[in-house]
């Protein structure tokens, strides 16, 4: 199986984030998408986020590798 990249595991990221997004704006504003289950859900996509991001999410050392590499690029122009 192929490793992700660096943005490719961002773009996860932040899919989930707006999913998470979604069921929060779900909840605070009572319109029960998921019926009677809105804190359930909201619970659990907040949950897989977190776990997503501690194993498989962007390290700090791939954040700083890409940040650095920017740099040098811009430098380079």
């Amino acid at each position: 199986m192929r490793k992700l990249s660096f943005n490719g595991k961002r773009v996860i990221a932040g899919i989930g984030f707006l999913i998470s997004l979604f069921c929060l704006g779900n909840y605070l504003l009572d319109f029960h998408i998921f019926g009677r289950f809105n804190k359930e859900i909201l619970i659990a996509s907040v949950i897989l986020n977190v776990l997503y991001l501690h194993y498989f999410g962007p390290t700090l050392r791939e954040l700083q590798d890409h940040r650095d590499n920017n740099k040098r690029s811009q430098s380079r122009s």
